[in-house]
């Protein structure tokens, strides 16, 4: 409805052809080549993981105090701002916004959000080919994930590569699994698939590897007779993960559990008769726990028992309830990773399953007795 009521009348505003002033923008001019003249264009585009949640992210932006406010097009899966022409836009300041815009909406936001801010001061150009530039860069967030800040002034220009395993890669997926090899496994994975730097490779074709790598799962399921429910159904689920999950992190680490979980299933079985529900419900938590998603109605899910009689048997066998569990396993790691790596605060509270950064902070600081920052700070006395 706000997108209807913003089309209608941005375009019975602007009948003409070009821009009438520096202000009004429409659809027309980011959709249709030359309508608009060419100019120094300079973009925010906004992405939510939950699209959703986008009239949340349009009313944040129109109140919110920027100094040379944008114009403002929400589209089905995008919010676009365009800054007016007079305003004095640099990488340097574009960055420093994105990260202000980033940080304000998060205080008070568990919506994890991914900007893309377009320097135009060094060229003009329409703004249909301005936002088909800027919009590459959406999917830098594939490489990059959630809650970040990219700041671009041209096309990305991605990496070509061969998506397919070559014969030699086949057979090495073959002795792995044969073998049981885990960390093998999950060292190969993380080799060729963990981007840091640009150019990142296309990721399309990145999921076209994955797929590939799935087909030789495939393989090894069918060779040990793992092709059943449940371990089917999963394996549709990560079929589908990799398709369409929007961060490359996630699907890493989805192929890896299931992986695991088929290699628990042809080298130990278990007699669900006498299976250890919550042992089986703790694993699960343990391999899961860096999902912001994960709830009390997944696990129990998983293990086949309604999730108040689960609820129950964790309080009784375990002592602690699910989210005592799940919150002492993100906090160990937390601190962990504070210790042991050079990560943000920020990137440490999305690694650990913490939609925000402040809330990781409060519960840090609640389970340890100090914040994360002093933590670092004392790790390099």
């Amino acid at each position: 409805m706000v997108q209807e009521r913003l089309d209608r009348k941005r375009i019975n505003d602007k009948k003409g052809t070009g821009l009438d002033n520096d202000r009004d923008v429409s659809y027309l001019d980011l959709f249709f080549p030359g309508h608009a003249q060419a100019k120094s264009f300079s973009l925010m585009l906004a992405q939510l993981e939950d699209p959703k949640r986008h009239p949340e992210l349009l009313r944040f932006f129109e109140e919110y105090p920027f100094r040379d406010k944008p114009d403002l097009l929400p589209l089905g899966e995008t919010i676009v701002g365009v800054f007016p022409m007079d305003a004095v836009v640099s990488p340097s300041t574009l960055h420093q916004m994105g990260k202000r815009l980033l940080m304000d909406w998060e205080a008070n936001n568990d919506a994890p959000l991914f900007l893309v801010m377009y320097d135009a001061s060094n060229h003009e150009q329409s703004l249909n080919e301005t936002y088909a530039e800027a919009s590459q860069a959406l999917q830098v967030r594939f490489f990059k994930g959630y809650r970040q800040v990219t700041v671009i002034d041209h096309r990305v220009n991605w990496t070509m590569i061969d998506p397919f395993l070559t014969p030699a890669e086949q057979r090495a997926w073959v002795e792995m699994l044969d073998e049981g090899n885990r960390e093998e496994l999950k060292q190969w994975l993380y080799t060729h698939f963990f981007y840091k730097e640009e150019p990142y490779p296309e990721p399309g074709l990145l999921r076209i590897r994955l797929t590939s790598i799935l087909a030789q799962v495939r393989r090894y399921m069918k060779s040990r007779g793992l092709d059943s429910a449940p371990l089917e159904e999963e394996y549709h689920r990560v079929f589908e993960t990799i398709l369409y999950s929007p961060i490359l992190y996630r699907i890493v680490v989805e192929l890896l559990l299931f992986i695991n979980q088929l290699l628990d299933a042809a080298h130990h079985p278990i007699d669900e008769s006498r299976a250890d529900v919550v042992e089986q419900a703790i694993r699960y938590i343990e391999g899961r726990y860096t999902d912001p998603a994960l709830r009390l109605e997944e696990v129990a899910r998983y293990i086949d028992r309604s999730p108040s009689y689960f609820s129950t048997l964790l309080a009784q066998k375990q002592g602690n309830s699910f989210r005592q569990i799940l919150t002492s396993l993100r906090v160990k790691e937390a601190r962990r990773l504070l210790l042991e790596t050079s990560l943000s605060v920020q990137e440490v509270a999305e690694r650990c399953g913490f939609i925000n950064a402040n809330y990781f902070s409060k519960i840090f600081k609640e389970k340890t007795g100090t914040t994360p920052r002093l933590l670092r700070n004392q790790k390099k006395r």
